[in-house]
């Protein structure tokens, strides 16, 4: 999914080649969603789990969060109950781990 973003925000709209323009321009991006699963298993969370972590997880929730921080995706699986602080809890992490991501990959 990084390689996709990332190919989005250096990508060019041919103007010159297409006679639309006198030069070729950024394709313009609102926003950079960016996907974090968190997983819970004998207490402990783990965020963006291998394929062993997911398997012996008792509970999974993707976050999809923007540059702002706001959410604009969530999808929980699993089917163990889990409480409203947990939840908030894996939210924040997912949210702070896309922040990260964002800086340190896509420099932004």
């Amino acid at each position: 999914a990084l390689g996709a973003i990332a190919a989005l925000l250096t990508s060019k709209i041919p103007n010159v080649q297409y006679d639309m323009g006198d030069e070729d321009e950024t394709l313009p991006v609102r926003d950079i969603p960016i996907a974090v699963t968190a997983v819970e298993f004998d207490g402990a969370i783990v965020l963006d789990p291998n394929l062993y972590e997911e398997n012996v997880a008792t509970s999974r929730l993707t976050v999809i969060s923007n540059t702002d921080g706001s959410i604009s995706g969530m999808q929980r699986k699993g089917s163990f109950a889990v409480d409203e602080e947990h939840i908030n809890n894996m939210v924040d992490l997912a949210i702070d781990k896309a922040k990260e991501i964002r800086e340190k990959f896509l420099e932004i």
